[in-house]
């Protein structure tokens, strides 16, 4: 199950009811592409693929990992065509514990390859039309397999897996290239389904190879700041969300974050929630996932575009053949946990200037126009406003406001008007755009209207005058400090842009060619509409690879 437009399939279900004489309870298996058989270590394939660690995706186009030959053909687990696993067999008790775990290196004929949206349609629109056409014995076990995916989510939530909702732009284009809108990625329980039972599968291969103290690659995440958890507690409690002596825990912020679900105080929340968190990485050592609650836990699902779940085939499958074990793996692994954990953020950063370039070219047509949005963040410079319509992020300096406008320490407030003005994070917003620079990749803006505060809180409508040039400028984008960090520290959107657009990148130019597209997760390029203006100009695909290397 993957979005309409991927080329390669490395993950696929499977659900069996037990019979009610047998216990009950579910048989689930979740198959992975096996990979590692065509992999060979240390062979060309294998370096080529360490080199790069992961897979690349931009919204127009992917830098895979592996050869398409491998990533899109003989890996993929394609419908009706035999194709080799590794498959994970969790058998589910009635009272959803997983009493047994196998894993078995398999072959499998997939019997239907389905979108999210096919089975939203089918199985939670309910669309009797959809499912005639997927047939009534797919539906069923569907529709068990949404039935056992929510109940393992509460469980998840309820021993004390963080609940934080991202939000993902989803850029069309038009026949020529060019991004033409940005939607807001939506997500479901057909998402959530696939999510849940990968993660149940990448904690049951973790459990395996910690109980038989064999070396791996895990994925873990390390407690929150504590110092940074009490400012955010202390910023909740001031909005009446948590109570002075309540301590911050999992329970607590995943029930502050249910009541703010959808509200103005979400986008300020959620961004301060995350930054009090560490940073996800790769490593030999297991010191669990602090985010999913989980005292093992590595990568496994996704082995054609993340090299650490190839490594972890790899080894699997010598445990299973009872291959012996080498001195020293534990050390040969932490040095390509630490390789895997740089190129991912790598290529998290060259997605996220991708994402900046792209906006730039749909929004350098609309310099003049007024858009609506909310203040997504501050930097001690400039706001951060997410757009409605399109759902693109733009620049505005805080000197365009006029007056002198101070960042409170914790950046959620900008304070002014001689502290007669507040805005925050959430404050709603008109702006108009005022320019583009795509060296820099920034879109400017200046604020029209926005719904503020006064000094002592009560809500107020602020309409401020230009009073200074509405252009973000490079010295706008000065890193802040920031505590020092095992591996590279993940990008923040007010750090400084490095290096300029590839020429290949520049309007005008031919586009490189794209050999593989996302197989999960990132949101795919959607056709353009009936009515869409064609243009002359080629968009660039992949336009900043000089960026680094890669993202977890």
């Amino acid at each position: 199950m993957d979005p309409p437009t991927a080329k390669d399939f490395d993950d696929a279900i499977s659900l069996e009811l037990v019979p009610e004489d047998e216990g009950g309870g579910w048989i689930l298996g979740v198959h992975i592409a096996d990979v590692s058989h065509y992999v060979k270590e240390g062979g060309p394939l294998d370096k080529e693929a360490n080199t790069r660690g992961t897979s690349v995706y931009f919204p127009d186009e992917c830098i895979p990992m592996l050869p398409e030959r491998l990533s899109g053909e003989l890996c993929s687990l394609r419908e009706g065509v035999d194709r080799l696993t590794m498959t994970a067999w969790m058998t589910i008790s009635p009272d959803l514990e997983v009493i047994e775990t196998r894993f078995t290196e398999s072959v499998i004929k997939s019997r239907k390859r389905l979108t999210y949206d096919q089975v939203k349609v089918a199985c939670l629109d309910l669309d009797k039309r959809a499912r005639l056409e997927l047939g009534e014995d797919v539906c069923d076990m569907l529709d068990q397999a949404l039935v056992l995916s929510r109940k393992l989510t509460e469980i998840r939530m309820g021993r004390g897996a963080m609940n934080l909702d991202t939000e993902e732009t989803e850029f069309v284009f038009n026949e020529e290239g060019l991004p033409i809108d940005a939607r807001k990625y939506a997500h479901h329980d057909a998402h959530r389904m696939i999510e849940e039972y990968m993660l149940l599968a990448n904690e049951a291969v973790a459990t395996f190879f910690t109980r038989r103290k064999i070396p791996t690659i895990y994925r873990i995440h390390d407690e929150p700041d504590p110092l940074k958890l009490e400012v955010f507690k202390e910023v909740a409690t001031t909005f009446g969300l948590m109570r002075p002596h309540e301590t911050p825990t999992p329970e607590v912020l995943n029930a502050l974050l249910d009541k703010i679900r959808g509200g103005p105080l979400e986008a300020m929340l959620n961004t301060m929630l995350l930054r009090s968190l560490k940073r996800a990485e790769y490593s030999a050592d297991n010191i669990g996932h602090s985010g999913l609650a989980l005292q093992d836990y590595l990568h496994f699902t996704s082995p054609i575009r993340r090299y650490p779940d190839l490594i972890v085939h790899r080894w699997l499958r010598k445990v299973l053949r009872h291959q012996p074990i080498p001195d020293g793996l534990h050390g040969l692994l932490a040095l390509t946990a630490k390789q895997c954990t740089d190129t991912e953020q790598t290529a998290t950063e060259a997605e996220r200037e991708n994402d900046r370039w792209k906006t730039c070219l749909l929004m350098k047509p609309k310099i003049g126009q007024k858009f609506e949005g909310r203040i997504q963040g501050l930097s001690q410079k400039v706001a951060f406003v997410r757009l409605t319509s399109p759902f693109v992020e733009v620049g505005v300096p805080l000197a365009a406001l006029g007056g002198t406008f101070v960042v409170d320490e914790h950046r959620t407030r900008a304070t002014g008007m001689n502290g007669q003005l507040v805005l925050q994070i959430g404050d709603a917003v008109k702006v108009e755009i005022t320019g583009v620079d795509e060296d820099l990749r920034r879109v400017s803006a200046w604020v029209v209207e926005a719904q503020a505060a006064d000094a002592k809180g009560k809500r107020t409508v602020f309409v401020p005058s230009l009073a200074a040039p509405a252009t973000l400028r490079e010295g706008d984008f000065v890193p802040e400090k920031r505590e020092p960090f095992k591996g590279k520290e993940r990008g923040r959107r007010d750090e400084a842009p490095k290096g300029r657009p590839t020429r290949s990148a520049r309007p005008g130019s031919a586009p490189t060619r794209s050999s593989a597209r996302p197989s999960s997760g990132r949101p795919a390029a959607k056709p353009a509409r009936p009515g869409d203006r064609p243009t002359k100009a080629k968009a660039p695909k992949g336009s900043v690879r000089g960026l680094g290397k890669k993202r977890s």
